[in-house]
């Protein structure tokens, strides 16, 4: 398992922590995964290190900046 995290490093050791206390290394390179420089990056060097990637999923958590904002299409804003 590899995660990336944004700000937070301190809870991203500890979730760190927690899972190493259950299995063995868990690498969690800092990476904003709305960026899809960073992201490529994070898969690359997780390929450098394990060969292969089973699961791969993808939670920016962000608002796309392709769409338009619904103010600015509804007239809200």
């Amino acid at each position: 398992m590899v995660f990336t995290y944004l700000h937070n490093a301190a809870r991203a050791e500890e979730v760190t922590k927690a899972v190493e206390a259950k299995r063995a290394a868990l690498p969690c390179p800092q990476a904003d995964a709305a960026d899809y420089h960073a992201t490529e990056e994070a898969v690359k060097r997780t390929l450098d290190e394990f060969g292969q990637i089973d699961i791969l999923v993808n939670n920016d958590g962000g608002y796309s900046s392709i769409l338009p904002h619904p103010c600015k299409m509804n007239g809200c804003g």
